[in-house]
C-alpha cells in the first residue's frame, strides 16, 4: 500500500465523517403536552396527555446558568414563550442526563431560535450544527441584543468549566 492511497483514503474518511456531523438531529418522535414548570433558560418540564412529565433540554442552544449574569433573564424569556402553553416537542434524542433533547414548537414557532434571536441563549455548537441558529446568534452579537449587550459575556459552558458546576445545577 502506498502512502498516497492511505493518504487519501484517510482524506476521504475525515470529509465524510465530517459530513455526517454536520447534519442536524433527525426528529425520533413528536412529544405533545403542556408546559408545568421551566426549569432554568434552556431546560422546561412537559406534562404529557396522560399526566406524566418529562424534562426537554432544548435542542441546539445552552442558556446561561441560572447563578450567571442573565440567567434569570434567560429564565424568564423561555417561561414568557412556553409557560402554561401547549407544545409539540420533536424529540431528537437523549443527553447524559436522561432529559429528553427536542426542538421545541409554540404556536408552531421554533422556541429555541427564538430565544437564540433574542441573545438570551448560545447555539450550542459543540452539539448542534444548525445554520439557522448559527446565523441567529451572530446577528444577535452584531445586534447587541440581550446578553450580548455585554461585551463579555461567558458562554454557559465556560462558566461551568470555570466553575465546576454541573449542567443539571438548577435551581431548587
Amino acid at each position: 500500500m502506498s502512502s498516497t492511497w492511505i493518504a487519501c483514503t484517510l482524506n476521504a474518511l475525515l470529509i465524510s465523517a465530517a459530513a455526517v456531523v454536520a447534519e442536524p438531529p433527525k426528529p425520533v418522535e413528536e412529544i405533545p403536552g403542556k408546559v408545568v414548570a421551566v426549569l432554568d433558560g434552556d431546560s422546561l418540564t412537559l406534562q404529557r396527555a396522560d399526566e406524566t412529565k418529562i424534562t426537554v433540554r432544548l435542542e441546539g442552544i445552552d442558556a446561561p446558568e441560572w447563578k450567571q449574569p442573565y440567567g434569570e433573564k434567560a429564565k424568564k424569556a423561555l417561561a414568557a414563550l412556553v409557560m402554561s402553553k401547549d407544545v409539540t416537542v420533536r424529540k431528537t434524542g437523549e443527553d447524559k442526563y436522561g432529559r429528553t433533547l427536542g426542538v421545541v414548537l409554540a404556536g408552531g414557532e421554533e422556541v429555541g431560535l427564538q430565544l437564540v434571536q433574542s441573545g438570551a441563549a448560545w447555539h450550542f455548537k459543540k452539539y448542534n450544527s444548525d445554520k439557522r441558529l448559527a446565523a441567529a446568534e451572530e446577528q444577535a452579537r452584531t445586534g447587541k441584543q440581550g446578553l450580548w449587550a455585554d461585551d463579555n459575556a461567558v458562554a454557559p459552558w465556560d462558566y461551568r468549566a470555570r466553575q465546576m458546576v454541573p449542567e443539571t445545577d438548577l435551581p431548587t
